[in-house]
């Protein structure tokens, strides 16, 4: 893997430098054959991609790295676009309507034609795993793999479907939904505010500080649990507060109760 790119990837907080997952991320960018990408749906941006991606688009890392989501849609033939899209608003109502379940493996599959910086066209087949969702159920850090379409395709993309499963298991019981002690409820997607009738959206981070302050802990035990500051605390926890209308952090956690659980 790129140097800095890992580093970059280890300190997301979705990743949170857990060494077996690292490892696992690192065995998926040696699959031979294979790109290994990992988009942030929220920001439409790409949190790491793999070497071999400029060989089969042209492009270099630092060019997906700055292009991102976008760039990836500009580079599929215009005839896929659509089903491509179709495919992924699938995978989201479904999470919409079931909500985050910890023993399911959503994987994603996908087959479409990419052009190359020359013109080429390359048929490639697409396969990936969200790590974890926005407070709406939408998309946010996915892991997949691109595999150019070749005799011996089948076999790696099994290998690929294997790898993706463990990472998807290892962050499942590691980190996102263990650690930061909180689940989104099947109910999110249609919990309305209602002063202002609009969805509560939150933060992946004050997801995070708002499964602690229901645990209890003191602005300076979240700080240190998550390694922020004081004041980036007890800024998020103001932001919580606002977005909920609430006068105090009871309050605060009565409300948000309707849109999450915490276990």
């Amino acid at each position: 893997m790129n140097a800095a790119c890992l580093d970059r990837l280890i300190q997301h907080p979705v990743i949170n430098n857990d060494p077996v997952l690292i490892s696992l991320l690192q065995t998926a960018d040696r699959l031979a054959g294979s790109v290994l990408i990992v988009p942030d749906f929220l920001h439409m941006a790409m949190e790491y991609v793999g070497e071999g991606m400029e060989e089969l688009t042209g492009y270099s890392c630092r060019d997906w790295m700055i292009g991102g989501i976008p760039l990836l849609v500009a580079r599929a033939a215009e005839s896929d676009r659509n089903s491509l899209a179709s495919v992924q608003a699938m995978h989201i109502r479904q999470a919409k309507m079931t909500g985050f379940n910890r023993r399911t493996i959503d994987l994603q599959e996908y087959q479409w034609t990419l052009l190359h910086r020359d013109g080429r066209e390359v048929s490639v087949s697409g396969s990936g795993v969200i790590l974890n969702y926005s407070a709406e159920m939408d998309f946010r850090l996915g892991v997949g793999f691109i595999v150019p379409d070749t005799k011996r395709t089948r076999a790696l993309i099994e290998r690929c479907r294997s790898l993706l499963v463990q990472i998807k298991v290892r962050h499942n019981v590691v980190y996102s939904h263990d650690e930061s002690s909180i689940s989104i409820s099947p109910e999110a997607s249609n919990h309305v505010n209602g002063m202002n009738g609009t969805l509560t959206t939150i933060t992946f981070r004050q997801r995070e500080v708002l499964a602690l302050l229901a645990q209890g802990l003191s602005t300076k035990q979240i700080a240190d649990q998550l390694k922020i500051s004081n004041h980036t605390v007890e800024s998020h926890r103001k932001s919580l507060l606002e977005k909920f209308v609430a006068k105090n952090v009871a309050e605060l956690i009565m409300k948000a109760s309707k849109t999450f659980w915490f276990e």
